[in-house]
């Protein structure tokens, strides 16, 4: 089934294995795609599969809606990861601390007691430290999801979403072999036990939000 695609690239949330099956599907389905970077975006004037990481806002939504082609269905999907988990893999795939040798725990709590910026290097484009998932997707409430969005992957389901996905394009993905761009963050990394507190406390959009996915899904597809 041919459709446009708006896809809200939420970083560290195997989003960049997603953009490779998007563009897999857009070339076998002779679709226009949008694989520009940040504000290369709103350089194309026609496509229908955004490939590229945009923030859910008035901006972003208004050219993709002028851009495509409006005979066809719109899926619009985004995906999520447990959210501190999110948050290292961000901090460590080129944060300007990271880069300079500081832990993250140790950057995590100076941000938290204020003795350190946040020091994102394209804070324009959503990144942020705490509920960025909520804030990049542009949720004002948990009820926005179903409203705003038609599938949202799970990074730890990854394979499940992908097939439950393809039925709704009805597409047979082929099998993608799976990317890693932050080989520097630490599957076994452990996290102090204030940082876990504070990160719940500060970030309690974002858990609801992932909380929500996760069961949504699982009572759905009975994962």
């Amino acid at each position: 089934m041919k459709s446009n695609i708006l896809f809200i690239k939420t970083a560290k949330c195997a989003t960049e294995s997603i953009r490779l099956h998007l563009i897999e599907y857009a070339e076998s389905e002779l679709l226009g795609i949008n694989d520009g970077n940040f504000d290369n975006f709103f350089n194309y004037s026609a496509f229908n599969v955004n490939t590229n990481h945009i923030w859910y806002n008035e901006k972003s939504l208004n050219h993709f809606y002028n851009s495509i082609d409006k005979n066809l269905p719109t899926l619009r999907i985004s995906s999520v990861r447990e959210p501190l988990k999110r948050l290292y893999s961000h901090y460590c795939f080129g944060h300007p601390e990271f880069l300079k040798g500081m832990d993250f725990n140790e950057w995590y709590l100076k941000v938290c007691k204020g003795e350190l910026q946040d020091g994102w290097v394209v804070p324009q484009w959503g990144d942020r430290t705490d509920n960025y998932m909520w804030n990049y997707m542009g949720l004002t409430s948990l009820d926005d999801l179903e409203e705003n969005y038609d599938f949202i992957f799970i990074k730890k389901k990854f394979s499940e979403c992908l097939t439950e996905f393809g039925k709704l394009l009805d597409y047979n993905f082929t099998h993608v072999s799976k990317i890693n761009v932050n080989p520097k963050s630490k599957k076994d990394y452990q996290f102090d036990s204030e940082v876990i507190s504070l990160f719940e406390e500060r970030n309690q959009k974002d858990i609801s939000l992932y909380n929500k996915v996760l069961n949504d899904f699982n009572d759905k597809y009975r994962t």
